[in-house]
């Protein structure tokens, strides 16, 4: 046993926790030695197969000649000849140990198995060659044996050997009704032969139901041999029968003195003496029942002090084995030894106290809260080094491998006593560092889940001040303004002239973003602001009429909410006039003349204004382009009275005031009309119409004020955003500034929510970077938690609040009927500000949208520009700075490179600088083995973040004309875990290896042969659980991974139910993350070789398909969901229990059965296949449908 210590470096012990009730319920059979006379074998009678066998060996002796000398005949020769001599050695063997019986029965046997083999094509015989089967077919077919075996009856049966009566009489003498034995011999020929010469005689064969076992050895390529007439592939059917009681005795080898487990075992018999000591006690310890017994055949002249001795050597086995309940009564005594521990563990600002009886507790919770993982278990191990001369144990923890290398091993402060002080004292050391570290609270608390749950528990809304309004500082500013900045309002009108006139401020203000504006069902006006670039100084006689031309103008539509005579606009018009006379232009504007002044049959009419009714001057109308004369008028009102007189077809004057959107439902809050209804054109009598002189292109002008006004409004509160709050932020696109605090509500047409998408991921990206360099000792459960915290909806909208961002959110809607222009006099400054209610929601998303504004306009540094003004605690990247500080001190100076990984190099396309991070993004989390090297957890939670980076920036720069939720459904179709979990599966290279060399023509030639390499096989990891898991997913991805090419490459869906169905290990995915978060540390956060990697696993490729095609990416649940908007989708599990065991998934649409899916497969599987069903059931109208889940 201590020779096998040492082969072995390890330790013997014996099962403690369990070790009463194994001696209860399992017995130690009785041995008993049972002697035969070896002489009573030669009395038998001889073979007649085994003669005949003798004869063609000898034969083939006599007939060698010198001509088969030759090499290839003289080898071919050979290897018959040992063919014949070990086949003639197994029947003497089996005609001495059991008779001419089983000795006919085998060489008989053996011969017709062989004929078979060859008339089967000879496949069966592998390694034989094609003339060494003929060769030996010619010999065996001049035999001629003898085949009357089955024909004896018992008094006629021939005699057995001595050895094999012997073996009869126990057998008889031990049978019982629940007879369940076992026979072991130590040839296979022996095995048939004696399991059939038991089936045949007659004192056993009404007695014992007889199977065979030789054992199930995989190795397919060993030589057949002839006189091997078992199938080691069908014995498990052995097995199982001899468990369920349809065979009762086995005839074995020693293959299966450790491969069975049958507790109703009761007989085993050693048919040869047990080659060793080993074998002596696996065989007896097969029969474990009560009461059993185990026989050992032995010769009356054979040494009988060999069982002596094995019994000698067995007693004084155990008790080495039952040495250590010696040893563990003594370390019981050491451990009722009273021992004073030593001071405790302070935190002075929270008065936290950590003392050594309760810091292992403290210890076993902290590994608690780690990050679960599968295949790896988080609690603390100790180990214990033992002075033999001063009688003291210290001790020393191992934490989980997720904790930083520097932090994973403690030792204890000294030696102790006993082994549970010494365990106090280092759990205690131990969490004292973790405290050092920052893994611990002042609280002496792990960070943990509850925090981030408490800070998200907020209300839905929150009272903020009213929206900022930047007229007020524009009527101050006419108070104390020396120069007038006129801006250009330019009006692009699809099939008529462009329009232009200028808006005067007294303050610059940087042009802003054109905008559609939707007149008619046609194609949209667009209007541009531009700034003059120049400052003019305007007489006030000037500036005074441009007031009054303002005044007219704005009267022709909005007179009824211009009450009283004031002009003392904020914003005043101006057209442009080339001679400058202003005031000859008011004064030829003003008025109205006689409809019938106008000819109305010139096409086109010159510039007149709106057309009015002298009896209702308020009703305004647009004359049309064509004079009508009309004798019976049908469409007017005054047909009756003016049936002779000339009409005019006019339509009457839109009330539609916001031309924003188009098809907009507006209603005059006076006549309650719909004004997005066309109006119907009608007569009027020309005599009774009177025409405005102000030319009609300024009275659609003031229709459009008030959308023009709102526009600049929103303009004028993004620039102000700009100059106050993000100054560091270069915006040159004002229009993205726009989008991004613009609430969905006031239905404008921005991308906000692709700016926030946008944002988020940045954000996302820019802090788990950040954290991920900055805290190098933090395992992967806390950079999760931190970074959740910081980019939550709660710290967004506490950085927006504080920044005073909420004045700047845009929400109030254009009342196009309630508008009125703004007078000076009408705006106090002092008024105080009111409130509003806003969602949380909102203020985070403009947060986020903020920074993918930023990111859109410039580039990422721009993105984190705009980060940190709202979150602090973002600090200024720069890589120098990196390798100045604590970061370069974490890497490892000098770390063993495994050479193979230069493969996986070669895979992904990127040579590693530093060689240790590859090593750890392949380092899985079970592999404890290696304690300086960290797993791969925290590469693979920034690789998570650099992945998404890498598909953001493609839809944002690519991709641009999609939609925010395209956008969504693409990322999350091209960086979800199942479909990087095929990635790593599908991803390869073929390398060229070396192989074995071969001498051809006296010359040395090296073999060369192709190796397919994929991510997974260089993963570094510990268990036989986690094997088992991988296996399992290679033969599901073997079955699968067409089916998933094919619909990854469709333009119909994406695969959401067969990745489900791969259901591949969780590190599959974690390697692919970890890999891009290795690469952009080691190029210094060069995103470009991120996306080459990307390009490289197939990634991009993958997420050009799905952006550039119509491809319904979306999660068979959600459309479910789209289908059934606002009915309640539930999903039920069961199983059933009747017959074979199959679990089963119900929809129930609104309390409703609607499909229903069977299978052997996750739950998730099966609800994604009743909800596929469910859909097709929605869109054929079908009846209940059932289908199996899949395997």
């Amino acid at each position: 046993m201590g020779r096998i210590e040492g082969n072995l470096d390890s330790i013997i012990t014996t099962p403690r926790v369990n070790r009463e009730e194994l001696l209860k319920f399992v017995h130690r059979p009785a041995l008993e030695t049972v002697n035969f006379d070896p002489e009573g074998s030669y009395m038998t009678d001889m073979s007649n197969a085994l003669t005949a066998l003798k004869l063609t060996v000898q034969e083939h002796d006599l007939h060698e000649t010198s001509h088969s000398l030759k090499l290839a005949h003289e080898a071919r020769e050979i290897r018959k000849k040992t063919q014949l001599r070990k086949f003639l050695d197994k029947a003497e063997h089996i005609q001495g140990e059991l008779g001419s019986w089983a000795t006919d029965y085998f060489v008989g046997e053996s011969i017709d198995t062989f004929k078979m083999a060859m008339r089967e094509g000879g496949e069966k015989l592998y390694g034989w060659r094609n003339m060494e089967k003929d060769s030996i077919m010619t010999s065996l077919s001049q035999t001629t044996i003898s085949r009357s075996l089955v024909s004896h009856t018992q008094e006629r049966f021939p005699r057995t050997s001595a050895k094999f009566e012997c073996l009869v009489r126990v057998l008889r003498r031990v049978y019982t009704p629940g007879f369940c034995g076992l026979v072991f011999v130590n040839q296979r020929a022996t095995v048939v032969a004696l399991s059939q010469l038991l089936l045949a005689h007659p004192d056993t064969r009404t007695l014992f139901r007889c199977g065979t076992f030789v054992g199930m050895s995989s190795n397919v390529r060993k030589k057949t041999e002839l006189g091997d007439m078992l199938d080691p592939r069908v014995q498990h059917i052995t097995l199982d029968a001899f468990r369920e009681g349809n065979l009762n005795l086995i005839i074995a080898t020693n293959a299966l003195e450790e491969g069975i487990d049958v507790s109703a075992c009761n007989t085993v018999i050693c048919f040869d003496e047990p080659p060793n000591l080993k074998s002596f006690v696996q065989r007896r310890g097969r029969a474990r029942k009560e009461k059993s017994n185990f026989f050992v055949l032995l010769a009356n002249d054979s040494n009988a002090a060999g069982v002596r001795r094995w019994r000698e050597l067995e007693r004084e086995m155990t008790e080495a084995y039952q040495r250590d309940r010696l040893i563990a009564d003594e370390a019981s005594t050491r451990e009722d030894v009273h021992e004073e521990g030593y001071g405790n563990f302070l935190v002075e600002s929270t008065g936290a106290l950590l003392t050594m009886g309760s810091a292992l507790a403290h210890l076993n919770h902290f590994c608690a809260t780690l990050p679960k993982q599968p295949y790896v278990t988080l609690q603390p191990v100790f180990a214990f080094e033992e002075n033999e001369v001063a009688h003291q144990i210290r001790a020393e923890v191992f934490l989980p491998s997720c904790i930083d290398p520097a932090l994973r091993q403690t030792r204890g402060t000294r030696g102790w006593h006993s082994e549970r002080m010494a365990t106090k004292d280092a759990a205690f050391q131990a969490y004292v560092r973790l405290h050092q570290a920052g893994l611990v609270n002042d609280q002496l608390l792990p960070f943990h889940s509850e925090a981030l749950e408490a800070f998200e528990r907020r209300p839905p809304f929150i009272l903020v001040p009213d929206q900022y309004n930047p007229w007020i500082e524009v009527a101050r500013s006419w108070a104390t303004a020396r120069k007038i900045y006129p801006k250009a309002v330019v009006i692009h009108r699809p099939g008529l002239s462009t329009f232009e006139i200028a808006l005067m401020l007294p303050i610059c203000t940087r042009p802003l973003p054109d905008f559609p504006l939707f007149v008619d069902a046609g194609d949209p006006y667009f209007v541009s602001l531009h700034g003059q670039h120049r400052d003019e100084m305007i007489p006030s006689n000037d500036l005074s009429v441009c007031r009054s031309i303002t005044d007219l103008i704005l009267r022709s539509v909005h007179n009824e909410s211009m009450a009283g005579n004031g002009k003392d606009f904020v914003v005043p018009f101006m057209p442009f006039l080339r001679d400058g006379d202003l005031q000859g232009w008011l004064d030829d504007s003003c008025g109205t003349r006689p409809a019938s002044t106008i000819d109305f049959s010139v096409d086109p009419l010159p510039g007149i204004g709106l057309l009015r009714d002298l009896q209702k001057p308020k009703n305004a109308f647009v004359s049309c382009h064509q004079y009508d004369i009309s004798k019976n008028a049908t469409h007017s009102p005054w047909a009756c009275d003016y049936r002779d007189q000339t009409t005019i077809s006019a339509a009457p004057l839109t009330s539609r005031r916001n031309f924003l959107r188009k098809g907009i439902q507006e209603r005059n809050p006076v006549t309650d009309d719909d004004s997005s209804r066309t109006p119907e054109p009608i007569d009027l009598p020309k005599d009774c119409c009177i025409v405005d002189y102000l030319p009609f292109d300024f009275v659609q002008f003031a229709l459009l004020a008030p959308s023009i006004m709102y526009r600049m409004e929103i303009g004028l509160v993004a620039e102000q955003l700009c100059m106050r709050m993000l100054p560091s932020v270069r915006f040159s696109q004002l229009d993205l500034v726009i989008d991004s605090i613009c609430a969905t509500s006031i239905h404008l047409q921005t991308n906000h929510e692709k700016l926030d998408f946008l944002g988020s991921s940045v954000l996302k990206f820019v802090v788990a970077r950040q954290l991920f360099v900055n805290h190098i000792n933090w395992h992967e459960g806390c950079l999760s938690k931190q970074k959740d915290l910081i980019v939550s909806n709660t710290r967004l909208v506490e950085a927006a609040l504080k920044a005073g961002l909420q004045e700047f959110i845009l929400t109030r809607n254009l009342n196009g009927h309630a508008w009125k222009p703004l007078y000076i006099s009408e705006i106090e400054p002092n008024r105080p500000t009111g409130e509003r209610l806003m969602p949380n929601k909102l203020l985070a998303s403009a947060v986020q949208a903020l920074i993918g504004a930023a990111f859109l306009d410039g580039d990422l540094s721009n993105a984190i520009n705009c980060a940190r003004f709202f979150l602090p605690e973002i600090k200024e990247w720069s890589w120098t700075a990196l390798f100045d500080g604590t970061y370069l001190m974490s890497r490892p100076k000098r770390s063993d490179f495994p050479s193979h990984l230069t493969s996986l190099e070669s895979l992904m396309g990127y040579m590693f600088h530093d060689k240790s991070l590859l090593v750890e993004a392949m380092t899985h989390p079970s592999c404890d083995w290696n304690i300086s090297t960290c797993t791969y957890q925290r590469l693979a939670l920034l690789g998570d973040a650099v992945l998404e980076m890498v598909v953001t920036h493609y839809l944002s720069r690519e991709a641009r004309s999609l939609s925010r939720d395209k956008m969504h459904l693409c990322k999350v179709a091209s960086t979800n875990a199942k479909f990087l979990a095929c990635i790593c599966l599908e991803s390869s290279t073929d390398l060229e290896v070396d192989g074995a060399a071969e001498i051809s023509d006296g010359n040395l030639n090296s073999a060369h042969s192709q190796k397919t390499i994929h991510p997974w096989m260089f993963l570094r990891y510990s268990g036989v659980a986690i094997t088992k898991g991988r296996d399992e997913s290679l033969e599901r991805h073997a079955r699968l991974h067409q089916s998933i090419r094919s619909a990854l490459s469709s333009t119909v869906r994406y695969p959401w139910q067969e990745l489900t169905r791969l259901n591949a290990d969780s590190f599959f995915s974690d390697i692919v993350q970890s890999l891009f978060g290795a690469v952009y540390m080691d190029s210094k956060g060069d995103l470009t070789q991120c996306k080459s990697l990307a390009e490289k696993m197939g990634v991009l490729p993958h997420l050009r398909h799905f952006s550039g095609h119509e491809i319904d990416l979306r999660h068979p649940k959600s459309r479910l969901g789209d289908l059934a908007s606002g009915e309640k989708i539930a999903y039920i599990h069961g199983s059933d229990t009747d017959g074979l065991r199959a679990d089963w998934c119900v929809v129930e649409i609104d309390g409703h059965e609607v499909a229903r899916a069977k299978g052997n497969c996750s739950k998730e599987c099966m609800e994604i296949t009743a909800a596929e069903l469910a859909i097709e059931k929605r869109r054929t109208g079908s009846e209940k449908l059932e289908r199996k889940g899949g395997e």
